[in-house]
């Protein structure tokens, strides 16, 4: 636009063309979210060994930690739609499992735990990541992996075996070594 003295002038975008393309960025960055953790949860569950096919690392745990910590908390429904929908279609689909309401239940709440596990990771990790003195304090550093490491992942692993327990009558026996 030029202004009646010959200027340009510098025009905005309408509000509603700024949000649109806010809407479009979170949109592509959730379905990448969504597709890095389908793809990794895959991979997890080709590891996964009998009795109880538990994988013994899960790599989409990275991905919905990394999304979350970058990318912020409001994509937690990525991580959730993901978890839950790869565990589903991988129980449908590879492990024959019928499409029962304890099948869709167990699988809810193991995405719920995958979630969680993400969120506090993030939350955690943030100050972290942010650069705040907290890593000056070495014992601050420690506190803060220990917490989004280990007991972050028992929150996943938790939840997880005691679904199986409750909703598939997996013996306690055999949850300690899938629960590692």
């Amino acid at each position: 636009m030029i202004d009646t003295q010959g200027s340009a002038v510098k025009v905005d975008a309408p509000e509603s063309a700024r949000s649109g393309h806010d809407r479009t960025t979170v949109v592509k960055k959730a379905l990448l979210l969504m597709l890095g953790y389908f793809v990794l949860a895959g991979f997890g569950m080709s590891l996964a060994t009998a009795p109880v096919y538990a994988a013994p690392i899960w790599p989409a745990a990275g991905v919905a930690l990394f999304g979350l910590l970058v990318w912020g908390a409001r994509y937690w429904p990525a991580v959730f739609v993901a978890a839950w929908a790869s565990d589903l279609l991988h129980k449908l689909f590879v492990a024959n499992t019928e499409v029962l309401a304890d099948t869709v239940l167990m699988t809810g709440i193991t995405a719920i735990g995958s979630t969680l596990q993400a969120l506090l990771g993030a939350k955690w990790l943030r100050p972290l990541a942010s650069g705040y003195a907290a890593v000056e304090d070495e014992s601050r550093v420690f506190y803060r992996l220990l917490l989004a490491g280990p007991v972050a992942c028992m929150i996943a692993a938790s939840l997880g075996n005691l679904t199986m327990y409750l909703l598939q009558g997996v013996p306690p026996q055999l949850l300690g070594a899938s629960w590692l």
